[in-house]
């Protein structure tokens, strides 16, 4: 099947998805480390930007709605997050970040792309996120971030304020490590499945 490689990527990055932020969410962690596998499959899928938007999207509807029957049930509903994640993956992180995945780049130079295209998506998350947290929750997810949501209320916020201080305090911080999670897997992927990726288009 010429198109078994490109199945396999998709399944890898929904598992990674689903794997680490059960992980993270049943520590009631801060953070969500469920996107990693979205960044993932923009950064290797083979193609044009349009296409990578394209898989990396079904790849986190897929996986937020897996998250979801499994272990939360609010997931779901940030599916548009994980699209605009999806879009910044593949329309400004993807190919720009090719020295940092096959090992060339200068430790500054990584350092300074991992920061910039991390806080980049985060901030897109904390914006798309905000009025889902707000105004269908009322700031309460189950993740670990709800008592900072929570300490924020109790401290005088309103609540979009205290949903999108929330959102710029942990997305940041949360997609720059999901970024150089992908970017680590990237790395130590096979070069032999990369050209079987290749050879699929």
């Amino acid at each position: 099947m010429k198109n078994l490689p490109t199945i396999i990527l998709a399944a890898a990055c929904i598992a990674l998805n689903v794997a680490i932020g059960t992980l993270v969410y049943l520590l009631k962690l801060p953070l969500y480390l469920d996107s990693a596998g979205i960044m993932l499959a923009a950064l290797l899928v083979p193609g044009s930007r349009i296409n990578a938007s394209i898989f990396s999207a079904i790849v986190g509807v897929v996986s937020f709605v897996t998250f979801g029957v499994l272990v939360s049930p609010f997931q779901p509903w940030f599916i548009g997050t994980a699209i605009a994640g999806a879009l910044y993956a593949s329309l400004v992180v993807r190919g720009r970040v090719t020295d940092l995945i096959d090992g060339t780049a200068t430790t500054a130079r990584f350092l300074g792309r991992l920061l910039i295209f991390g806080i980049g998506w985060g901030i897109v998350a904390a914006v798309v996120s905000a009025p889902i947290v707000v105004y269908l929750f009322g700031g309460v997810t189950g993740a670990g971030t709800t008592l900072i949501f929570a300490f924020l209320v109790k401290t005088g916020h309103q609540l979009v304020s205290a949903a999108l201080l929330t959102g710029f305090s942990a997305e940041p911080v949360d997609k720059t490590l999901s970024l150089l999670l992908a970017i680590a897997v990237a790395r130590f992927t096979p070069q032999a499945f990369r050209q079987l990726l290749a050879d699929s288009r």
